[in-house]
């Protein structure tokens, strides 16, 4: 297994797209998130095919070049600063912690060199997400969203 960046001048990038954009959607349906699937997907390959793209994949892949794991974050302002934020996460069973913690990374060195970022953002539905994030990466409560009907 190794981590990959998705970069629109690789044609295993290409390849992957359609699985990639497949896993998108069922993220998205699957947990429910606000963003609808059809949004995330197109804003993925918007910013693939773009000469400044503001998002990035890094996934993990397999020997036979399988999706195993990815991470997509978005370059967004906050309070006038940039800053990154998670949009979307997922592992299957048997990646190992150094592989994603060396995925995360690569999306930080991203961030911070191209676009000055000092501060990471993650929303998550459930504790687990929350707890894994705290563990591995060091992210802590900021905040308390909440919603209700107009």
């Amino acid at each position: 297994m190794r981590t990959y960046i998705f970069d629109k001048g690789d044609s295993l990038s290409w390849e992957l797209m359609p699985n990639l954009l497949e896993r998108v959607h069922t993220f998205c349906k699957g947990l429910g998130t606000d963003m609808p699937a059809k949004y995330m997907q197109d804003l993925v390959m918007a910013n693939f095919i773009s000469d400044h793209p503001a998002l990035l994949t890094v996934a993990v892949l397999t020997d036979s070049q399988r999706i195993a794991a990815y991470v997509i974050g978005t370059i967004d302002k906050r309070f006038e600063q940039n800053a990154l934020t998670i949009q979307q996460y997922a592992m299957d069973e048997g990646v190992s912690r150094p592989l994603l913690n060396e995925g995360f990374q690569l999306l930080c060195d991203w961030a911070k060199d191209g676009f000055g970022v000092e501060d990471v953002f993650m929303m998550t539905f459930d504790k687990e997400r929350e707890r894994l994030f705290r563990i591995f990466w060091g992210f802590e409560r900021h905040r308390i969203l909440m919603k209700r009907k107009i």
